[in-house]
């Protein structure tokens, strides 16, 4: 079971991360629109299970560095580093 300030910490996480995907949503249907990369998916689903799982530091804090590694390599790919 959750504790008041857990649940309430994923309840506003979730809230600030659909608002800000509604923004990119409404901002990106311009011309210059970039597409998400697999790669870039896969590590906001890293990211986005580390806080779920936030609750076990050691487990969060591994998902969601995963997360921000594979945002690098994402990046790095992308301007042709890698």
């Amino acid at each position: 079971m959750l504790a008041s300030g857990t649940a309430t910490y994923i309840v506003v996480t979730g809230a600030l991360t659909a608002a800000l995907l509604a923004v990119a949503l409404v901002l990106g249907s311009g011309s210059f629109r970039q597409r998400f990369t697999i790669l870039a998916l896969v590590a906001a689903g890293f990211m986005l299970a580390g806080i779920l799982f936030g609750e076990d530091r050691a487990i969060g804090y591994g998902l969601f560095g995963i997360g921000v590694a594979l945002i690098i390599v994402d990046l790095a790919i992308k301007r042709r580093v890698l």
